[in-house]
């Protein structure tokens, strides 16, 4: 039987397994996000530990200074961050998505921004932690290494294009109009991952308003935007995943109407009365006001994909999707049941093979 003789080459297979990519180029990009990550992660937990130390003080509540409970979250955050980052370079180049390795770069500016905000907020409280000094020191040394790899990242984004080019477009044939829409159905993908972050981001940190406040808007705003969030993120890749019409209509509204939401948030945040002493929002406008922006900015961005991806629907992505899934759960399941197989494949089909696997779907 002639379609028996088909298979993948054993080194094929063990890369697959690995999931590391072969190109010089990528392997330095996820090297450089690998060292940055922990560099990082090292420094927020001695910063952690050395809140955490300090936070029993009177001090903290003696002074108006950003709090220890603050504190705690917004550098945990930041390692969560880093981790996100990690996670979406790595898939991004065992999958030679060329979209997400850009995403994954815009990100890291993101973290930069971030790790400034982070300088600039703690620097109030230089009154209340005796070693100070140091720890605004470590926290330099995260905006240089940020910065160093940021601008690495971006100068390898040239070397790893050449290397992937948009192949990961280009499995599901020769038809120019099959693949441009596939490219954006990519790009919908990308962007939700990124919502994903920035919307659970924002609601952990209006979570720690509770703590604060008693009023029934901020309980309200926790009880609908946190799940509400995450529900119509998943909804919206169930919806692109399925070409469901009415869920991405439904999603489309929710995505228009955020940004109202998001700049009522932005306006309440710089209302707050100059008469009085309490001001919920004292030790995270900065940062709430950076996850405002940058959720406005991908919700807007998400919003006009959606459309375009809405509009493609029925137009035979999805089918296309699902043969090319079909096809390659068959010869995964001819290997697994005779890998001596794989050695008896003509040449072109295990170069077509190892094509297809390098443009693997994500």
């Amino acid at each position: 039987m002639p379609f028996m003789r088909t298979g993948l080459s054993e080194p094929l297979i063990k890369k697959r397994i690995r999931g590391f990519p072969k190109s010089f180029w990528a392997q330095i990009y996820l090297l450089l996000a690998l060292l940055e990550m922990l560099v990082v992660v090292i420094v927020q937990i001695v910063l952690l530990a050395n809140i955490s130390a300090n936070s029993h003080t009177t001090t903290w509540t003696a002074q108006k200074v950003i709090s220890s409970g603050s504190l705690l979250v917004y550098d945990s955050l930041f390692i969560v961050a880093e981790v996100f980052f990690l996670v979406i370079a790595w898939e991004a180049m065992a999958h030679k998505n060329t979209i997400q390795v850009i995403a994954a770069t815009i990100f890291n500016y993101c973290l930069l921004v971030y790790s400034l905000i982070q300088y600039f907020q703690n620097e109030s409280s230089s009154r209340v932690v005796t070693n100070n000094n140091s720890l605004q020191v470590l926290r330099v040394a995260i905006i240089a290494i940020i910065t160093v790899c940021s601008l690495s990242f971006t100068a390898l984004l040239w070397e790893i294009f050449l290397d992937f080019g948009w192949m990961i477009y280009k499995k599901l044939g020769a038809d120019l109009g099959l693949r441009q829409m596939y490219k954006r159905h990519q790009i919908l993908i990308t962007l939700l991952k990124l919502d994903i972050f920035f919307f659970v981001g924002y609601s952990v940190q209006l979570a720690t308003l509770v703590l604060k406040v008693t009023d029934a808007e901020t309980w309200i705003q926790i009880a609908v935007v946190v799940p509400g969030s995450v529900l119509v993120l998943f909804m919206s890749f169930f919806a692109l995943q399925r070409e469901h019409r009415r869920l991405m209509q439904l999603a489309m509204i929710i995505f228009a109407l955020a940004p109202i939401y998001f700049i009522y948030k932005l306006v309440r945040m710089y209302t707050v009365p100059n008469n009085t002493n309490w001001d919920p929002y004292w030790d995270s406008r900065k940062y709430l006001t950076f996850f405002i922006i940058a959720n406005v900015l991908l919700i807007g961005t998400t919003l006009v994909y959606a459309w375009l991806c809405y509009r493609d629907f029925g137009r035979g992505l999805k089918q296309s999707i699902e043969e090319y899934h079909t096809k390659k759960a068959k010869i995964r399941d001819l290997i697994a049941e005779n890998p001596a197989l794989a050695d008896k494949a003509p040449e072109s089909f295990m170069h077509e093979m190892e094509g297809r696997e390098r443009w693997q779907l994500e």
